[in-house]
C-alpha cells in the first residue's frame, strides 16, 4: 500500500528488521538521500513494471546471486547503523541531509496548507 507521506514507519520497520526494502513508486525520494546510496541497500521498481510484469520481478529477485543479495543486506545494515539505530542517529542524519541539500541549493520549502 501507498504510504501517507514521503516515507513512513514501514521503511523504518524494514530497516530495523535488516530486510531489503523494495520500493514500488515513481519519483519517491527516500530519506537521507544525500547521505545514503539507496541503490546499494534497496530495490526500486517502477510502478508500471509492477502492474505489467509482477511475476518477472519476483523471479528477478529470486534469481539474484548470493553475492548480490549479500551486498544488499550489508548495505541495509550500514544504513541501519548510520541513520536508524536510535532517535539521535535519525536526527543527525536528518540535519546532515538538510545541510547538504541547502549547501547544494536543492532544498526548497514545502508548500504550506
Amino acid at each position: 500500500p501507498h504510504g501517507d507521506g514521503r516515507w513512513n514507519n514501514r521503511l523504518t520497520d524494514l530497516v530495523d528488521a535488516g530486510t531489503v526494502p523494495v520500493t514500488v513508486a515513481d519519483g519517491l525520494d527516500l530519506p537521507f538521500l544525500p547521505l545514503i546510496n539507496w541503490g546499494r541497500a534497496s530495490l526500486t521498481v517502477p510502478e508500471v513494471q509492477v502492474r505489467d510484469a509482477f511475476p518477472d520481478i519476483i523471479e528477478r529477485m529470486r534469481g539474484m546471486s548470493p553475492e548480490d543479495k549479500g551486498a544488499l543486506l550489508r548495505g541495509i545494515e550500514e544504513v541501519r547503523r548510520r541513520c536508524f539505530e536510535s532517535p539521535i542517529h535519525k536526527m543527525q542524519c536528518l540535519l546532515e541531509s538538510l545541510s547538504i541539500l541547502v549547501r547544494e541549493g536543492r532544498y526548497s520549502n514545502p508548500p504550506k496548507g
